[in-house]
């Protein structure tokens, strides 16, 4: 594995997490 594909795979899981975390506030604002 190349540096880059370490640093795009690690880019890849923050953006995923990021993506999740708005998700989950955007369900628990709809629920309120």
């Amino acid at each position: 594995m190349t540096m880059i594909s370490l640093f795009r795979k690690w880019c890849a899981r923050r953006h995923w997490s990021v993506w999740r975390g708005l998700a989950t506030l955007a369900e628990a604002e709809g629920s309120e």
